[in-house]
């Protein structure tokens, strides 16, 4: 099976720098969103941080890999106190066996059949915005799941600033209209940057495809 993948993250208006990061590893078949949260400070050092750290540390056991980035994190932390919190995603593709692990909000959905369904759930309190747990913190609880991949499956992560704003209806609207990943991605994040809103957060999507 061959694995098709695009990625782009994009600074909101109502930042100052892009909090986002996003990795796409094809080496070690690694693929994450990070979303730094904003408040009180150092989001972008920490999203940054985790998604170079999740290379180094990577393991076959994801769930230990993203326990192992978030004690990184949180031993920066305490030497340097403009290190903040992220939410973390993470996908694993080998031998046509997808991996997900995640902390916080940032989602990932497979694409079967014409249907989009998210695989993850969000680290927050109903209704709000406000997180649950981050990496960052001194432990965490690492959500897990696992699947067999069939051709023509689709994984898509992205961060709360298209979810927030976008349907997963929305969403496959304009994955079914366009075959180019790359074009995917860009009238996603094009499309959600004129939905009229008052908080303008960073954007980031990652899709993958797995065809013949």
């Amino acid at each position: 099976m061959k694995i098709e993948v695009y990625g782009m993250t994009e600074k909101g208006d109502s930042h100052i720098e892009n909090e986002d990061s996003i990795i796409i590893y094809e080496k070690k078949g690694l693929y994450a969103v990070a979303d730094g949260v904003t408040l009180p400070y150092g989001g972008k050092e920490a999203s940054s941080r985790a998604v170079n750290y999740l290379i180094v540390v990577f393991e076959d056991d994801l769930i230990e890999t993203v326990k192992k980035v978030n004690e990184k994190i949180w031993q920066d932390k305490q030497v340097n106190s403009s290190i903040g919190s992220t939410t973390l995603t993470v996908a694993h593709i080998k031998n046509s066996i997808l991996q997900i692990a995640h902390v916080g909000d940032s989602s990932a959905y497979v694409i079967r059949n014409s249907k989009m369904m998210k695989i993850t759930q969000d680290d927050s309190i109903p209704g709000t915005s406000m997180l649950t747990q981050v990496i960052g913190q001194n432990s965490v609880h690492v959500h897990y799941y696992k699947e067999k991949l069939l051709e023509g499956n689709k994984i898509v992560l992205t961060t709360d600033g298209i979810t927030n704003y976008i349907s997963e209806n929305e969403i496959m609207s304009i994955i079914q209209k366009n075959s180019d990943l790359k074009e995917i991605v860009e009238k996603i994040l094009l499309y959600v940057e004129k939905k009229p809103r008052i908080y303008k957060d960073d954007k980031s999507m990652i899709i993958i495809s797995f065809k013949k």
